[in-house]
C-alpha cells in the first residue's frame, strides 16, 4: 500500500471535500429552479401515483411541486390532495384518475371530479415554493460517507426558535460522564457556562435570550480514555409578533393531514427547522412509505 506524506494527504482531503461541495451545488440548483415554476404542491397521497412532465415519469410524493403542464396519474383506490399557492385552494381526488395541472387550477382528464375547498392556512402562512427541499440527496451522500461528529447535538440546531427559554438536548457519549455547556452571543460574549450531568439543559429564568440575535451553544465532553469531543450549533429567537402568529396558526388536533403538511412546510419556510421536524416526524409516522416525509423527519 503506497505511503503519502502530510501535504499529499491534505491535498487529497481538500479535493475530496471539494467534490462534496460540487454535489451539494449540483443537487440544489435544479430543484430551486423547478420550485420557482411550481403553482401547486402535493399535500397528501395514499396509494401510488406518478407525475408526468415533458414525457418523463417520476414518482408522486407528498411535497412534490407541480408546474403548469404537468400531469398526475393515480392508481385505483388512491387518494390525492394538492394545494394551489396563489388561490389557497385545496383539491382532493379519489380513485383512478389523470389530472392536468394548470395555472388557475387542475382539470380532470379522466376519473371523478375533485372535492375542493379554500384552505386559508396557505394564505395566512404565506406558503410558497422553496428550493430548500433539494438538499435531501446531498445529505444522504454525506451520511453514507460517515462524516458526522461523534457528539451529536439534537436541538436547537441551526434554526430559529419559538421559546425564549430553549431546552438544549444532545446525544450521550458514555454513561456517567459530565458535559460542559457554553452559550455565547454573536459578539462572542459568554452568556452561560456550566457543567451538566445530563444530556439536556434549559437556560435559567434570569438568562434573557434576545430576539434576532445569533447565539451559539457548545457542548464538550472528556471520555474516560482522555479523548475530548465537542460540537456547536446556532439558533435565533424569532421576534415576538411572528411567534404569536405561528402559535395562532397552529392546526387543531383534528386538522386534516393536508393542513398539517401545509403548516410544517410553512415552519420550514420561516427557518423554524427544529419545530418543523417535530411535525414531520408525526406526519411520517402516518405515511411511513413516503420518502420525502421520512427524510425530513430524520434531519
Amino acid at each position: 500500500m503506497p505511503k503519502y506524506n502530510r501535504s499529499q494527504r491534505n491535498y487529497a482531503l481538500r479535493y475530496f471535500f471539494g467534490l462534496l461541495l460540487v454535489v451539494v451545488v449540483f443537487v440544489a440548483g435544479p430543484v430551486a429552479s423547478y420550485a420557482a415554476n411550481a403553482v401547486a404542491m402535493v399535500t397528501d397521497l395514499v396509494g401510488k401515483g406518478v407525475i408526468i412532465e415533458e414525457g418523463k415519469e417520476k414518482p408522486c410524493e407528498i411535497l412534490s411541486y407541480l408546474p403548469p403542464g404537468a400531469e398526475i396519474r393515480i392508481d385505483q383506490g388512491a387518494k390525492l390532495t394538492l394545494v394551489y399557492f396563489k388561490s389557497s385552494k385545496e383539491y382532493s381526488f379519489s380513485g383512478k384518475a389523470t389530472i392536468q395541472i394548470n395555472s388557475g387550477g387542475p382539470s380532470v382528464l379522466s376519473g371523478s371530479n375533485p372535492q375542493s375547498r379554500s384552505l386559508a392556512l396557505v394564505k395566512k402562512t404565506g406558503l410558497s415554493p422553496s428550493g430548500k427541499k433539494g438538499y435531501r440527496a446531498a445529505t444522504i451522500v454525506l451520511r453514507s460517507m460517515g462524516i458526522m461528529k461523534k457528539l451529536r447535538l439534537i436541538t436547537p440546531k441551526n434554526t430559529k426558535i419559538l421559546e425564549a427559554r430553549p431546552l438544549f438536548r444532545w446525544e450521550p457519549l458514555e454513561k456517567d460522564i459530565q458535559y460542559r455547556f457554553i452559550l455565547t452571543d454573536e459578539s462572542g460574549r459568554t452568556v452561560v457556562e456550566t457543567l451538566v450531568n445530563d444530556t439536556a439543559f434549559q437556560t435559567p429564568s434570569q438568562v434573557h435570550i434576545k430576539e434576532n440575535v445569533l447565539y451559539t451553544w457548545q457542548v464538550e465532553a472528556r471520555l474516560a480514555s482522555g479523548s475530548v469531543y465537542k460540537s456547536s450549533a446556532d439558533f435565533t429567537l424569532l421576534e415576538k409578533a411572528k411567534r404569536e402568529k405561528v402559535k395562532k396558526l397552529r392546526p387543531a388536533a383534528n386538522a386534516s393531514f393536508s393542513e398539517r403538511v401545509v403548516f410544517a412546510a410553512a415552519l420550514d419556510q420561516m427557518d423554524l427547522r427544529d419545530e418543523a421536524t417535530r411535525h414531520w416526524k408525526v406526519l411520517s409516522s402516518e405515511r411511513p412509505n413516503d420518502p420525502e416525509l421520512k427524510a425530513r423527519a430524520k434531519r
